[in-house]
């Protein structure tokens, strides 16, 4: 309950509530509360908030702390970051050197691991949603704001995110899933790295469609320019996925001038995997409803024939599946 806390005072406030600074008196420690008022538009999206986020626990994750409603509020207590947000850092500190931006960039790709490995969309990359703290001397990167997220099922299709760093398919009301969180980490690594936003707001939505994104800078390194470049492939089957942004980041700390290497397989090429698979156990489906026909007078026979009956059927199915994705995606 509120009562748990002393010494509030405002942070901001805007169309989501107001955040108060606030001191947890069992603990001493300082933590932020988000104040909601809970109306029948906001109130899925505000428990869905606490929900996701009270699952989550990595070093790059503001730390949820508790929630709880008074009346026709809704509080939500996390970590406090003693550095503000990205942007404010970033204005504030421009002279960071290219290996701290790329650390940055590696602390916030492996927050978005964590999400999707978790099976969470955070679907509102920005500046604004990323948060620093430094402790003992030690800065740390935080992923914050989980009002927009949504445990990953099937590709979503709703309309959700920052103008500035919303991904071709969802402005054209395509279906979308992880790669879209990948073109968000893009506009925030092409912010980190050169200072500005990544498209020109004149003609915005079609420069993000068809991915004309600024020139970088030329002293950013070629490999790391190549890295944005495949981000912002306006086909999200063709884009590399968070575990080869991490590595490529890692690599490019060890060393700057490193090229970019293409490292992941298309959704075109697992297809393929699939119906390669696929078709061997089909064949061996067929072998063994042979052997079953050339038993059939023994029961083991009979099973043999119901069985790779059974599997052929299914598999046939999956076949068929696979085969009309592939022409989608072709």
């Amino acid at each position: 309950m509120l009562d748990d806390y002393r010494d509030l005072s405002k942070l901001d406030e805007g169309g989501f509530g107001q955040v108060f600074k606030a001191v947890q008196i069992s603990t001493s420690k300082t933590v932020v509360i988000k104040k909601i008022q809970l109306t029948n538009g906001n109130q899925a999206r505000t428990l869905r908030e606490a929900k996701i986020h009270s699952k989550l626990s990595h070093k790059s994750i503001i730390q949820y702390i508790d929630s709880f409603v008074d009346k026709d509020h809704f509080y939500l207590v996390m970590q406090h970051a003693n550095k503000g947000n990205l942007l404010d850092y970033i204005q504030t500190e421009p002279n960071l050197s290219l290996q701290q931006k790329l650390q940055i960039i590696k602390s916030i790709t492996a927050g978005l691991i964590y999400l999707h490995e978790n099976g969470i969309l955070h679907r509102d990359l920005k500046c604004e949603n990323v948060l620093m703290t430094e402790t003992n001397g030690h800065l740390e990167v935080k992923l914050a704001d989980f009002g927009a997220s949504r445990e990953e099922s099937n590709e979503q299709m709703t309309l959700i995110g920052t103008p500035f760093y919303v991904s071709p398919e969802l402005l054209q009301g395509k279906k979308y899933g992880q790669a879209n969180d990948v073109w968000g980490l893009g506009c925030l690594i092409y912010v980190i790295l050169c200072l500005k936003l990544p498209f020109e707001e004149k003609g915005l939505q079609m420069n993000i469609i068809q991915g004309k994104y600024r020139d970088m800078p030329r002293s950013i390194p070629t490999g790391i320019q190549e890295l944005v470049k495949h981000i912002f492939n306006v086909n999200p089957d063709e884009r590399p996925n968070t575990h080869v942004v991490y590595d490529t980041v890692d690599k490019f700390l060890a060393n700057p001038e490193a090229q970019y290497v293409k490292q992941q397989s298309t959704k075109l090429d697992v297809i393929n995997d699939k119906l390669i698979l696929l078709h061997q156990v089909l064949l061996c489906s067929i072998i063994l409803l042979f052997v079953g026909i050339k038993t059939r007078t023994h029961k083991i026979g009979h099973v043999l024939i119901i069985a790779s009956l059974t599997v052929a059927g299914t598999v046939s199915y999956l076949i068929q599946q696979l085969l009309a994705r592939k022409k989608q995606l072709q």
